[in-house]
């Protein structure tokens, strides 16, 4: 084990820079034509070998907006929840969400008004 990583009870992915947000206080600057991701395979072999090694209690998902790419979120946290990681964290501006949510809302139950709380 190195030294350096005794303590090593965090891992954070940054799953992609995709972002769909203007958010003023990133640092990433323009997102547009970010297509990358990481690997969802790769990702979740990582938190495997890291979790059998570590005493591993959370794991955080990130990017850009991490859930432009859903399966790669899934499957690190269905991974790392299979390994018994208690805390699981998805970082998100919820744009891709909230979207989801009002054509769920307007399309397929017919809803006549949407309020959002933030």
């Amino acid at each position: 084990m190195n030294p350096y990583m005794k303590n090593l009870n965090k891992i954070e992915f940054v799953v992609t820079t995709a972002c769909t947000g203007k958010c003023r206080h990133c640092s990433e600057g323009n997102h547009d034509g970010c297509t990358e991701q990481i690997d969802k395979a790769v990702a979740a072999e990582a938190v495997r070998k890291i979790c059998s090694h570590y005493d591993i209690s959370t794991v955080m998902t990130f990017g850009g907006d991490p859930l432009l790419c859903p399966e790669t979120v899934f499957e690190i946290h269905r991974t790392a929840a299979g390994l018994g990681v208690a805390k699981r964290q998805v970082i998100t501006n919820q744009l891709v969400f909230i979207r989801t949510i009002i054509i769920h809302l307007f399309v397929i139950i017919q809803c006549k008004c949407i309020a959002f709380i933030i």
